[in-house]
């Protein structure tokens, strides 16, 4: 995909990504409860909520500086590749880097722009990617479904 890619074309991978996320909280939040004792459910809930909530903070957070580092990091190579010339790169970077855009830029700025945000994109689209498959694994190697007694001791 990259900077002209039409929506109609990627709707369907954010249905996607919705319909996983919702088949992901239910089951976290059922795993976190079976895996400890009932007196425990209510620590175990909460632990899983407040983990969440941090998570996605933390996540979104990380994933921003990642696409603006990238950004950064890809743009002088983008204007170069794009034709843009010498002389106007550094206000480029400057306008890009502080959000000070004046007026409209010339197509072949706003070419190398878009095609550094889409790097600073797929890269953050690859740690999640990995995150996620981490994640995977890790819930499907230590979360164990303990049984409990319903009753008595015996």
């Amino acid at each position: 995909m990259g900077p002209d890619t039409p929506y109609s074309q990627v709707w369907w991978l954010y249905v996607l990504f919705g319909a996983a996320c919702g088949m992901v909280a239910a089951p976290s939040t059922a795993a976190a409860l079976v895996s400890v004792s009932h007196e425990r459910a209510g620590m175990a809930s909460g632990a899983v909520n407040a983990f969440r909530q941090v998570g996605s903070v933390t996540g979104s957070a990380l994933l921003g500086a990642l696409l603006a580092g990238r950004l950064r990091s890809r743009l002088p190579a983008e204007l170069e590749a794009h034709g843009v010339p010498e002389g106007s790169r550094s206000a480029v970077e400057h306008a890009v880097s502080t959000g000070s855009a004046h007026g409209p830029a010339p197509r072949s700025v706003t070419a190398a722009i878009g095609d550094a945000f889409t790097s600073g994109v797929h890269a953050g689209m690859v740690v999640v990617a990995v995150v996620f498959l981490c994640a995977a694994l890790a819930s499907a190697l230590l979360v164990h479904n303990r049984p409990h007694r319903v009753g008595g001791t015996g």
